[in-house]
This record gives structure tokens, C-alpha cells and sequence, in this order.
């Protein structure tokens, strides 16, 4: 592993969560930033981006003409760009894998041979073990987690020979509420607001990794040449799911009646109900979401540790509390104030 200074980086992404920070902490380094930004983005966060000193580019990331003489001026690129919901499974395809080979390819053609990509722990699918390592073979379970296993195979696959890549996996994002909506909404929104149903044979832990936590490893990895492609858990804390329900509870100043059902019962209810999705050609698994619950998801970062000396700053389950809690003010979700 060799040390390198990079002079320029090229952060697709960056109105999003992790690449601003990303591009936050390039910039407190000094190092010069090119942002690639969509035409759409809204101009609150493109000014937040140049607020921060780095130059922004529009463009696709298929349409790689407009933005490929940008990033063929840098030394480093960091893909965090991705399509995370959508009711359509091809527009995954579309952004999160024939996106990353447009950035790939763009590379190869002006000769830039660092990549650092934001992938997601969730390609591993249900590990079914106490903690989850690199070596762990990804069985990805849903439309969004294959594409981005996909994304990862384009990257090691077809440009292994030509980019020198690390790949990072992080759970659940959180970080700053006012940029951050994915998780806290997704948290928020589906949490039973008068009867909560207690259906769990255990208390599973599930893993997040804080955004800044991200920006620093992606930093730290990137003046680092190494001499083949890596793939790197990051993990900031884990919660059990009980206390991460309680947060969403507090935020929400709510106090559900509280109703223990066996998962006896909720196993063949789930079962029938797949039965009928499969019917009527609906791809919602509900059975795999209850497996995900019942089982922990969390993530070991030893080896970001050991070969990078990876240490999360942010470990306190009272800031992702507390985050949630801003969310749930900030947007006017909390009840009976």
C-alpha cells in the first residue's frame, strides 16, 4: 500500500448525504472538489456545495459526455451517486449500475485510475450470523441491493484491470436531519402510531454508520494506492431494534398500546400473504422483511481497522436519537404537542 497526495477529486453525488460530506471534508483539507450535480437539483444545495469552495458540473451519470473532461482534471473520483427508492426496479438498473459504468468508463478513457464507491451492506442479504465480515458471499434480496452488488461486479469484473478501486459498505446511513430524509422517514412513517404489535422472538441489533464517519474513511482511503481493489465495512454504532423503536416513539411523542403477538402467528400470516403478492404479481416480501427482524444486522469493521486504522467518531446511540427527534420537529411529525 502506497501513500499518494492527490491533487483534485471528482465526488458524483454530492448534493446527497454522504458525497457533501465527502466533499466537506476534502475541502476542510483544501483539497480542490468538482461536484457533479443534476440540472434538477435543487439550487439550495448546489449553494451549499459552492458554499463549501468546490466547483459544480451538471450533467447524468449516463450522459458522461458533459462531465468526463471535468473528471479527466482529477486524480481521485468518489461515486456516491444512487438511486435508493423507486417504485420502478429498472430505474436501480439504470442509475445505480449502468451509471457506475459510465463513471468507470469515463474514467478509462482519460486514464484515472482511483475510484473510491459507496456500495451498501445490504448487498449480503440476510447473513443469519452474529456480526458480518467482507468474506461473507452477498445473497442480495431486493431489486435496489442487486443492483448495487451488480454496480460492484462492473466495477471488479469489467474495469478491475484498468481502476484501482475501494469499495465501502456502510448499513444504514444517518447524519445531518435537514439532508438526511431515507431513513428517518422510512423509520417514522411505518412505525404503528396507536397499537404497536411486539412480534419479535428477540431484540436484534441493526447496524448505522454516521455520514461523516463515511467522508473520513472515504478521505483517508483515497491517498492510499493500493495494489488491488478492496471492500471495506463501515459502521459507526448498532442499536437494538426495541430502542430504535422507542427513539422513533419519543420523536413522534407518542405511547403506543403495546401488544405481544406470537411469531408462530405472524410467520403463516406473512406466508399467506406472499402467496397472494405472488398471485397478483406483487414483489413485495413481506416474509424476508420479517426475517430481517428477527435477526441482527450488524457489520465488522476490523478490517478497516487493521489496514486503515477506520475509528467512528460517532458511537453514541443518543445521537441518532436525537437526530431522529430533530426530524420529527423539523417536518412537524410530532403528535399531541
Amino acid at each position: 500500500m502506497d501513500k499518494y497526495e492527490p491533487q483534485k477529486w471528482f465526488v458524483t453525488g454530492a448534493s446527497g448525504l454522504v458525497g457533501y460530506s465527502v466533499t466537506k471534508c476534502l475541502r476542510e483539507k483544501n483539497y480542490d472538489v468538482i461536484c457533479l450535480v443534476r440540472e434538477t437539483t435543487d439550487k439550495t444545495k448546489i449553494s451549499k456545495i459552492e458554499k463549501l469552495g468546490a466547483k459544480v458540473v451538471y450533467g447524468d451519470l449516463l450522459d458522461n459526455i458533459k462531465y468526463q473532461q471535468a473528471l479527466g482534471e482529477c486524480d481521485v473520483v468518489v461515486h456516491t451517486a444512487a438511486s435508493v427508492r423507486s417504485k420502478f426496479p429498472e430505474k436501480y438498473w439504470e442509475i445505480n449500475v449502468e451509471g457506475t459504468k459510465a463513471i468507470c468508463q469515463s474514467m478509462s478513457d482519460e486514464n484515472v485510475k482511483r475510484l473510491v464507491h459507496i456500495s451498501t451492506c445490504g448487498v449480503y442479504g440476510l447473513t443469519g450470523i452474529e456480526e458480518t465480515d467482507e468474506t461473507f458471499q452477498p445473497i442480495p434480496t431486493s431489486d435496489y441491493r442487486e443492483s448495487k452488488y451488480q454496480a460492484e461486479r462492473v466495477i471488479l469484473d469489467e474495469f478491475g484491470n484498468e481502476i484501482n478501486a475501494t469499495i465501502i459498505r456502510p448499513p444504514y446511513i444517518f447524519g445531518d436531519s435537514k439532508m438526511e430524509r431515507h431513513v428517518y422517514s422510512t423509520l417514522l412513517s411505518g412505525v404503528p402510531k396507536k397499537i404497536s404489535f411486539k412480534i419479535f422472538k428477540k431484540n436484534p441489533y441493526i447496524g448505522f454508520a454516521h455520514a461523516e464517519d463515511i467522508a473520513g474513511f472515504v478521505v483517508r482511503v483515497g491517498c492510499e494506492y493500493k495494489t488491488k481493489s478492496e471492500i471495506y465495512n463501515i459502521q459507526s454504532l448498532k442499536i437494538q431494534l426495541n430502542d430504535l423503536l422507542d427513539s422513533a416513539y419519543d420523536a413522534l411523542n407518542i405511547n403506543p398500546m403495546r401488544i405481544v403477538v406470537p411469531y408462530s402467528i405472524i410467520v403463516i400470516i406473512t406466508f399467506i400473504l406472499n402467496l397472494v403478492f405472488k398471485v397478483t404479481n406483487n414483489k413485495k416480501d413481506i416474509f424476508n422483511r420479517l426475517k430481517y427482524l428477527n435477526n441482527n444486522w450488524i457489520f465488522s469493521t476490523k478490517r478497516a481497522e487493521n489496514e486503515h486504522g477506520f475509528k467512528a467518531k460517532y458511537t453514541d446511540k443518543d445521537e441518532l436519537r436525537k437526530l431522529i427527534e430533530q426530524y420529527a420537529t423539523n417536518n412537524n411529525l410530532r403528535l399531541n404537542d
